[in-house]
């Protein structure tokens, strides 16, 4: 019931938007549960008409869809827009699969998705390697000597998409459109957003245990004795919560104002002398930099603190596991995978079971090399009637 109510929230979000102007492109391969024909322009079947529009317009507009679409198995949520998605995806992999063979006529645009999604899709071989191919970056923490060597790691982990402690990137600049600028802002929570650590109540409470509890489960399974994977769990929590004190709550980071602080790279310096920026954004390959954004000023300020006051060892064990939470699941080994999917989708998705795998692989590629899919439908790889699939994301 409570997944359902879920689901009618979603739906109704933009009410007769999503329900009508939808319709007929999910009506083009998808018919309803019920098997009735669906039609273009606005379907009333999702209408529950039996419903007062003054007392509940939700329920009015949109009463019906979650009877005629019920939510699958390996989503927590489903709408109109989901359809769309599953649609795309279903085109997508068809596409994938011409190009995934490796033949000698294949252009470069089709070896790179097709090699790509092909390396997805072999879980066997993902299987037997294990976590090898982590091998140098696990090692890389090991060796750490000191604090000071701190700069050339993290630069490392934002290179492989590991946000340890902070993130970094471009962005556009919000007082000149034509401008790029770097930015660096708050991050290095392995819970969704700050205020998981901060809510009090029952439900809060259990969710940070499942979280400990999961992460201890994962450092287990990367070779960790029951007692020190406990224990370095309880570590690991407590700094993310630290950081998750100085880090600004959601609602504010949608506050334009309030996450845009153009400064220079000494001003960052002066704010967080524990990280050596200018060999970090040398590191991370961007030479010359001399000014960016940092979103949150404060954050930096808390970060420099905690790098200072926390041992190099607790440091090493954070960032181990952001390593491995760096990466995505499908290309972990199964046990890892299915942990991860236990706590991240099942308990706090309310996902009743992972998504098919070539469901992920398609998402995977797409995400990772959608400019080359796009460029390949431009080169002719694809019917005509099929490139309105490119680029779709189902977010």
């Amino acid at each position: 019931m409570m997944r359902k109510i879920a689901c009618t929230i979603v739906i109704c979000a933009g009410v007769v938007v999503c329900c009508a102007v939808f319709s007929a492109a999910a009506s083009a391969q998808q018919t309803p549960a019920v098997g009735k024909e669906q039609v273009s322009g606005l379907d009333k079947s999702f209408m529950d008409i039996t419903a007062d529009p003054c007392v509940n317009f939700a329920q009015y507009a949109c009463g019906n869809f979650s009877k005629l679409y019920p939510i699958p198995a390996d989503k927590s949520g489903y709408g109109t827009f989901s359809i769309v998605y599953d649609q795309t995806q279903e085109k997508l992999d068809a596409l994938l699969k011409k190009v995934e063979a490796n033949n000698a006529s294949r252009t470069v645009n089709e070896q790179k998705i097709g090699d790509f999604f092909a390396s997805c899709m072999d879980e066997s071989a993902i299987q037997a390697e294990g976590l090898k191919p982590l091998k140098s970056d696990f090692e890389r923490i090991a060796n750490l000597k000191s604090k000071s060597e701190l700069t050339a790691l993290l630069a490392h982990d934002q290179m492989i998409n590991v946000n340890a402690f902070f993130g970094y990137g471009e962005q556009q600049d919000f007082k000149d459109a034509r401008k790029q600028i770097a930015s660096v802002d708050q991050g290095g929570l392995g819970l969704p957003e700050r205020d998981y650590y901060l809510r009090t109540g029952a439900a809060p409470e259990k969710t940070r245990q499942q979280y400990v509890q999961h992460i201890t489960n994962t450092l287990k399974l990367l070779g960790e004795t029951d007692a020190a994977a406990a224990s370095d769990a309880a570590k690991i929590m407590a700094l993310e919560t630290a950081l998750a004190k100085v880090s600004m709550d959601i609602t504010s980071q949608r506050d334009p104002k309030n996450v845009y602080h153009p400064m220079t790279v000494a001003q960052l310096t002066a704010l967080t002398p524990a990280i050596a920026w200018p060999r970090f954004f040398e590191d991370t390959g961007e030479h010359g930099i001399s000014d960016l954004n940092v979103a949150n000023p404060d954050f930096f300020k808390g970060l420099n603190a905690l790098i200072e006051s926390t041992d190099l060892e607790t440091i090493k064990t954070y960032l181990r596991w952001h390593l491995i939470l760096g990466m995505p699941g499908y290309a972990l080994p199964a046990a890892l995978d299915e942990e991860r999917f236990n706590f991240f989708g099942h308990q706090l998705s309310a996902q009743p079971q992972q998504r098919a795998r070539w469901k992920r692989c398609v998402q995977a590629t797409d995400g990772a090399l959608g400019e080359a899919l796009g460029g390949s439908v431009r080169e002719g790889l694809f019917p005509a009637g099929e490139q309105a699939a490119d680029g779709a994301d189902g977010s």
